[in-house]
């Protein structure tokens, strides 16, 4: 049996939660259990009822896409509808977790808020100020650079992987660009203007390949990306390496796990949050809504194959085929570029996406595309409208109280004008109406507060 089958067997056979604070109660329950210095490095993820299983591989999933640890992590199912995690399972820095208590909107008040002493005994044993988040927002916002409003939070996609620049990045998988060049394992390809099928139109591109320590099938790769060239700046025209001025890289790096990093940076390596509309857009059969750029989760759509597309090399397959000749004023220089344009890039494309793809099954048993389509299946479920019922949930109160608090609250009698115009776009929800998710976020601890005053 494979560790993600026992994973959601365990799952099924557990006692149900009924609500977000019977899962406060479960967490506290299992950290009692637990050694002291093993409960000061776990944490807990709540379930919601929708996806439920869809959303316990995915967890698994992206736990390790962000993990800096050689071997898969598995959570621990402590309920139907509560996992647990170990830090130390994916090389997290437990101040990256602690950035969530800024942000995280939902568990507030079932952990935080005064006079919940269950909150108060799993802060402690946990040594953590937010030790349980849904697993639903945590996997949201850890699938990208910014929040909703395209500023950066702290617990970002970088954030848990320790990539502060380019440099950090080509660290993960012990890349040495200059060892790679000396032994001559290094690739090149160059793909013209309208060439591409990830880069938006007009834009040029060059591509490297570097070998990474311990692993020569994945590797490290870059694009280099250019929306000026003027001058002559052309990537079919600039083959030797630092003479094309590009402006913008994606790189893709395979983790200690096998697993893919990705990352996006500009000309002077300094890491980017989303990836510039001039260079590229995400136009896969899974996008939905209007932002076409949220790095990294629009690179995992645009590459749901398992890495970087095929290549139309204009070097392999037309500039340098014969009888064209290379040229180059020195032996030494014409013996790289020979080494760069002419052995396979193909094969070595194939690669690396093999490699992924033995590490996804061995992960959670799924292919990339079919790994990929649920990592958007349940990134785009957090996004949906919430329901009377869903809020209910959250709240753990019946849908029908819900409802009459927020008609108490919003009845023309209430003095509280201006509270209720700060709120107005909470009043869907006592007509039996929807609201979006960032609202809920906004407002959810105000929820708190009027279930509370008007029960």
């Amino acid at each position: 049996m494979t560790r993600l089958a026992a994973l959601i067997l365990a799952l099924v056979a557990a006692p149900a939660l009924a609500s977000p604070q019977t899962a406060v109660a479960a967490a506290v329950a299992d950290a009692r259990r637990l050694p002291p210095e093993v409960a000061c490095r776990t944490r807990y993820l709540y379930l919601p009822p929708y996806q439920r299983m869809e959303l316990v591989v995915a967890v698994k999933f992206w736990a390790n896409c962000l993990s800096r640890e050689v071997d898969f992590g598995t959570p621990r199912v402590v309920a139907d509808g509560l996992l647990a995690v170990v830090l130390d399972d994916y090389r997290w820095d437990a101040r990256v977790w602690e950035q969530q208590f800024q942000t995280e909107p939902y568990f507030y008040y079932h952990v935080r808020a005064p006079g919940r002493p269950e909150g108060l005994e799993l802060r402690a044993r946990t040594g953590s100020r937010v030790p349980l988040v849904g697993a639903d927002w945590w996997l949201f916002y850890a699938s990208r650079q910014v929040n909703l409003q395209n500023q950066e939070y702290g617990h970002g996609y970088y954030d848990w992987l320790g990539i502060k620049d380019q440099k950090t990045f080509e660290a993960l998988r012990g890349t040495d660009k200059k060892q790679s060049i000396k032994i001559g394992d290094e690739l090149r390809a160059v793909v013209e203007a309208s060439k591409s099928g990830v880069t938006v139109e007009g834009v040029d591109r060059q591509i490297e390949w570097y070998a990474t320590y311990g692993d020569g099938e994945q590797g490290l790769w870059l694009t280099l990306d250019a929306t000026n060239t003027s001058g002559g700046n052309t990537a079919a025209g600039n083959l030797a390496a630092g003479e094309f001025r590009f402006e913008a890289t994606e790189a893709f790096v395979g983790l200690p796990n096998r697993l893919w990093a990705v990352g996006a940076f500009n000309a002077r390596g300094a890491r980017q949050a989303t990836v510039p509309p001039e260079i590229a857009n995400d136009n896969s059969d899974l996008h939905r809504g209007n932002d076409r750029r949220i790095h990294p989760f629009s690179c995992i759509h645009c590459h749901d194959t398992g890495g970087l597309k095929a290549v139309d090399d204009w070097a392999r397959n037309r500039g340098l085929k014969a009888p064209n000749q290379l040229d180059a004023f020195k032996v030494e220089e014409f013996l790289r570029l020979k080494r760069q344009y002419f052995r396979d890039l193909d094969a070595q494309l194939a690669k690396g996406r093999r490699r992924y793809a033995e590490a996804l099954r061995e992960c959670v048993g799924l292919s990339p595309e079919k790994a990929a389509a649920l990592h958007a299946q349940v990134y785009y479920g957090y996004l949906r409208q919430r329901s009377p019922n869903d809020v209910a949930g959250l709240l753990g109160v019946a849908e029908e109280d819900l409802a009459a608090c927020l008609k108490r609250f919003f009845d023309r009698a209430n003095p509280d004008f201006e509270g209720k115009k700060r709120l107005a776009n909470l009043s869907p929800l006592k007509d039996g109406r929807a609201i979006g998710v960032t609202h809920l976020e906004q407002f959810f601890g105000d929820l708190v507060c009027i279930v509370r005053g008007h029960r």
